[in-house]
């Protein structure tokens, strides 16, 4: 009686230590549930950031294509305003000569007007 009674004892501690075992993959089975949840979250929430930030970056690269665009344009009004400055130079230059040559050519024709006197 007394093997038997130590079988059906064993029996008893194997049933429960199934039931154990039992619980723990349930409960891990739940927290892998969980878990998985959690990944597949921050998949998404990562593929949406990767959105936002792919927006932002072609934002970027548009403000920059028109700070471009603007840096080009002011380098061509900055290059016609530097050849207008020089055309007007070059003209104040040419007629301070004609004034200095109008200036000496009447001191002339006043000094021949003298000595014709």
């Amino acid at each position: 009686a007394r093997p038997a009674a130590e079988a059906a004892d064993s029996l008893g501690r194997i049933d429960s230590d199934v039931e154990s075992v039992g619980r723990a993959v349930e409960a891990g089975a739940v927290q892998l549930e969980a878990c998985t949840r959690k990944v597949e979250d921050e998949r998404r929430a990562f593929e949406e950031s990767q959105k936002e930030y792919k927006v932002v970056c072609q934002e970027f690269l548009r403000a920059g294509a028109k700070y471009q665009e603007r840096l080009c344009s002011y380098a061509a009004q900055r290059s016609l305003l530097d050849r207008l400055r020089e055309g007007h130079e070059r003209e104040e230059a040419r007629h301070e000569r004609q004034q200095l040559e109008a200036r000496a050519a009447k001191e002339e024709l006043a000094a021949l007007e003298a000595e014709s006197k």
